[in-house]
């Protein structure tokens, strides 16, 4: 696991298979979370979902860690215990052809603002 002063990495494995997370730590109604902002392979992360919650919780440092993602990235239906909250994205396409499914958080200027 790597960290950086705005999101926090990590790399899950698991036979043979890996998928790598990006997410910033955030809070809301004082409970703390993971915004998920990149997600590398869905189906292996939506397949190991408890991988993925644990190598976060690790990384943010913060135990009774919510995980936080946008419902484009969901693979199947959603997991148990999902809470639907309204958080809007802001995206400009510079071609029509760019879709909302194929931006992720990286593509955005809150990865280099320090909260």
């Amino acid at each position: 696991m790597v960290t950086s002063p705005v999101a926090r990495h990590a790399l899950l494995r698991r036979d043979g298979r890996r998928c790598y997370v990006v997410a910033t730590p955030s809070r809301k109604w004082n409970v703390p979370y993971a915004d998920v902002q990149y997600i590398g392979d869905r189906e292996f992360f939506w397949e190991h979902r408890i991988l993925a919650h644990a190598a976060l919780t690790r990384a943010m440092g913060a135990a009774g860690l919510a995980l936080a993602v946008d419902r484009r990235f969901l693979v199947g239906r959603p997991p148990p215990l999902a809470q639907r909250m309204n958080m809007p994205r802001l995206y400009r396409p510079a071609k029509d052809d760019i879709t909302p499914a194929m931006i992720d958080g990286l593509y955005s200027e809150y990865m280099g603002i320090r909260v």
